[in-house]
């Protein structure tokens, strides 16, 4: 027949003391500890493990758990994981909630950095970038290693692209663009190439000679006009502008671009009228779209 054995709860009942630390005559026994309001284990009589409600108190190795919170170099924590020192995960970090670098104060966003910068580093390239905030500019940065801010922006959305020291427009670049599409202006104007090389604008002058350029009653005469070399590899779309230069006897004169290559081209004045013009000197912007 099977046999069995009833523990009562008054079969343990512990012998309630206030001893801390334990004595000598009560090593190896447990007690109820009416100090501290837990059951505890007399290790010797200067030390004793105790247990009440799921919270124990241990040392090892500069490992702490107590009252429920665990401290790593740290003999009174704080927190759930308190650690003072650097640590290491060889695998996946994981947080559910929101991480705060630099400050106690619960952040306001998933991850947050107070009063310090954020890098990123290759190795392989021996290369950092950095994500600052600059209190002396009022701005963010993104700066490269070595090097002035790559891109900066202001207080209030001013944006600086390349070595600019600071931005006043909402968009100011130092250097050169590159677009692969359309450039719009608020939907009021386009820019727009039909073509998938590169679109280049310059702009220029032509200057008639200071010797007598005489352009004859019911005649023309022409004056040419160079691009600086490797500008279009294509022959371009001319504009002739306004006078930067000269008097106002051309004002009897239509001019027209004529015989333009990928290096240079030609202004034809043409006089339609019975009085002889000569231009000294006359100057006129040039404006070049192309390839």
């Amino acid at each position: 027949m099977a046999q069995f054995s009833e523990l009562t709860a008054d079969a343990i009942g512990l012998p309630n003391l206030t001893i801390t630390p334990c004595s000598a005559g009560n090593t190896g026994k447990l007690y109820y500890n009416a100090v501290d309001n837990k059951v505890s284990y007399c290790i010797n009589f200067v030390n004793s493990s105790s247990y009440a409600e799921s919270k124990w108190e241990r040392k090892n190795n500069n490992i702490y758990y107590t009252k429920g919170l665990v401290g790593i170099n740290k003999s009174t924590p704080a927190y759930p994981l308190d650690v003072n020192g650097t640590g290491r995960f060889n695998s996946t970090l994981s947080v559910g909630a929101k991480v705060a670098i630099n400050s106690s104060v619960p952040p306001i966003e998933k991850f947050q950095i107070t009063d310090g910068n954020f890098a990123i580093k290759s190795t392989a390239d021996a290369k950092l970038w950095r994500l600052t905030y600059a209190d002396g500019g009022d701005r963010f940065e993104i700066t490269e290693t070595g090097f002035s801010p790559r891109m900066i922006i202001n207080n209030g959305g001013a944006i600086g692209i390349g070595t600019v020291p600071s931005a006043t427009a909402a968009l100011n670049v130092s250097g050169g663009g590159a677009f692969s599409g359309n450039v719009s202006s608020a939907n009021v104007g386009m820019l727009q190439n039909s073509n998938a090389t590169q679109l280049k604008l310059y702009t220029g002058s032509i200057t008639t000679p200071s010797s007598t350029f005489l352009v004859q009653s019911n005649g023309c005469n022409i004056a040419g006009f160079n691009f600086p070399a490797g500008t279009f590899t294509a022959v371009p779309a001319i504009a002739v502008g306004n006078k930067t230069a000269g008097g106002t006897f051309d004002e009897r004169l239509t001019l027209t671009v004529e015989s333009v290559t990928s290096t240079g081209g030609y202004v034809r004045f043409c006089n339609p009228t019975v009085t002889n013009v000569s231009l000294l000197s006359y100057s006129y912007t040039i404006i070049a779209i192309g390839q």
